[in-house]
């Protein structure tokens, strides 16, 4: 009898304790998105602040920078979120609305990416190819390129699992049934202004 009293309350202690991983995991995928939009933000101003002329080299490495950290910051949370179990219906809900608040972000830092396409080319005059480097940002950030030998020799290849999508991905599979079409209606906003961006870039 004292050892079945004993493993009863072990269980017990076990499954409370399992709960509260699974709630701080879950906020810190939050916590972790708030990054994320903190990063947009700031890199969707840099871009903004960007001169329309007369920009330099330095000012464009700068955003280059930011957006090498908004990048990290998504590869974090795809960390975080694929150690995350099935979130809760009130988990869902918080993280749904943080991911709305993101794709606005997202989307202004973008279209203001390609209203400043111009201002980025002319600096191909100071250093040719910089802006190259605008197109590869939005790549890594969306859907990395790999260099892969063709019949034709070597040449760029989408990769289906760029940090932004494998994040997607990740959070949708472990997003409630009843909260899926909301879910999917903010994936389908994010890859709309990134494939409106990156075929800016690639023309």
């Amino acid at each position: 009898m004292f050892f079945r009293r004993a493993l009863v309350s072990l269980l017990g202690i076990g499954a409370a304790y399992a709960s509260v991983i699974v709630a701080r995991t879950a906020a810190t995928v939050e916590r972790d998105i708030g990054f994320i939009s903190g990063n947009t933000t700031k890199l969707s101003n840099a871009v903004k602040a960007f001169p329309s002329t007369g920009g330099t080299v330095l000012q464009a490495l700068a955003i280059h920078t930011d957006a090498v950290a908004t990048n990290t910051a998504v590869q974090q949370t795809l960390t975080d979120s694929k150690a995350t179990p099935s979130v809760s219906e009130a988990d869902a809900t918080t993280i749904i609305a943080l991911l709305q608040a993101l794709a606005n972000a997202i989307v202004d830092a973008l279209a203001a990416t390609v209203a400043k396409k111009a201002a980025f080319r002319a600096l191909d005059l100071q250093l040719p190819g910089t802006s190259k480097l605008v197109g590869q940002d939005l790549n890594q950030l969306y859907e990395p390129t790999a260099l892969v030998v063709t019949a034709a020799g070597l040449t760029n290849k989408p990769r289906r699992y760029g940090s932004t999508k494998l994040l997607e991905t990740d959070l949708l599979s472990k997003t409630p049934n009843d909260k899926k079409a909301q879910a999917n209606a903010i994936i389908a906003q994010i890859n709309a202004a990134f494939d409106k961006a990156i075929a800016a870039y690639s023309s």
